[in-house]
């Protein structure tokens, strides 16, 4: 699928997108966050990113390998969720969406330690679409969408969910 008929999808699910440029995870408007993006700036090669803030929904992003794991254990497997594809087929689930319950209103309230293991974002640009490269291993990853099922709402248990994950993955120092 192209990646403006993604664009128009998460459109038509009731979110705001944000046009990434190829291979990228950033966008050369300054009004970024504000900017409510029609598909049709989405090009040919660009990556496509959800608006959390505009959108009223949250993302958990697993930046470890024990953060990757205990995600798959613990948290709900039953809402729109982000896939990371690196070149030799390997597939990881690293973010999971959940609605907006307004409780959260600044990223990573957990402070810097836990979002070394694991971010909870509540605004800003999420990569939902294309291709990004591999921050330590600088890999090209294909970004794909997994919305087999609608978004849960983010509730206490999720954000208790979320702390046992932090907490878990700096322990297990995987």
């Amino acid at each position: 699928m192209e990646n403006r008929e993604i664009a128009q999808q998460i459109i038509d699910n009731g979110r705001f997108i944000i046009p990434l440029l190829p291979n990228s995870k950033k966008n050369d408007d300054r009004d970024i966050l504000t900017k409510k993006y029609p598909a049709t700036d989405v090009g040919s090669n660009y990556n496509v990113g959800i608006n959390l803030g505009l959108s009223n929904n949250y993302a958990l992003d697993m930046d470890t390998k024990a953060a990757i794991h205990f995600a798959m254990k613990w948290l709900p497997q039953n809402t729109t969720k982000h896939i990371r594809v690196y070149p030799n087929g390997m597939s990881e689930t690293v973010h999971y969406l959940f609605k907006s319950n307004g409780g959260v209103i600044e990223n990573n309230p957990l402070g810097k330690p836990a979002s070394n293991q694991c971010e909870l974002f509540v605004k800003g640009n999420l990569v939902a679409y294309g291709t990004t490269i591999h921050k330590e291993t600088q890999e090209p990853m294909k970004r794909l969408i997994d919305s087999k099922h609608p978004l849960m709402l983010f509730d206490d248990s999720i954000y208790d969910t979320y702390k046992l994950i932090c907490f878990a993955s700096t322990i297990a120092g995987i």
